[in-house]
This record gives structure tokens, C-alpha cells and sequence, in this order.
């Protein structure tokens, strides 16, 4: 077994090259993201009403107290 390990000596290149994103990336990303919080308010909120992230969060937070009640 070969084991590779990170160069000690890295140029600034090599070391940019790795944080390299394409545009078309951070847009599937982005899009990735909204389409997950989508799923988790039409999850909680059982609709499709655009709800804010601190109204997730406080149902979320309502939620854990009500599991730790019990």
C-alpha cells in the first residue's frame, strides 16, 4: 500500500489550485443548499409557505424541549 502525503513545501499555486471552486460549481452548491432548506420547512411546516430560518429554528428548538420532556 502506497501512502501519499501533503508536500511540506507547497507553492502558493499549488496550495490556490486545491481552493480552486468553478463558478459552476458554487451555482450546483447554492442551488443544492436552497433545495435542502426547502425540503426541511416543507418537512416541518407540512407546506410550501417560505418560512425564515429563525422560524426553523425556533420549531426546531420548540421540538428538541418537547423531546426532552418526555
Amino acid at each position: 500500500m502506497i501512502q501519499q502525503s501533503a508536500n511540506q513545501n507547497a507553492t502558493n499555486s499549488e496550495l490556490d489550485a486545491k481552493r480552486i471552486i468553478k463558478h459552476s460549481d458554487e451555482k450546483f452548491y447554492a442551488q443544492r443548499d436552497t433545495n435542502f432548506k426547502q425540503r426541511v420547512c416543507n418537512i416541518l411546516f407540512d407546506d410550501s409557505i417560505e418560512h425564515s430560518e429563525n422560524e426553523v429554528l425556533e420549531l426546531i428548538a420548540s421540538l428538541k424541549q418537547q423531546r426532552e420532556e418526555v
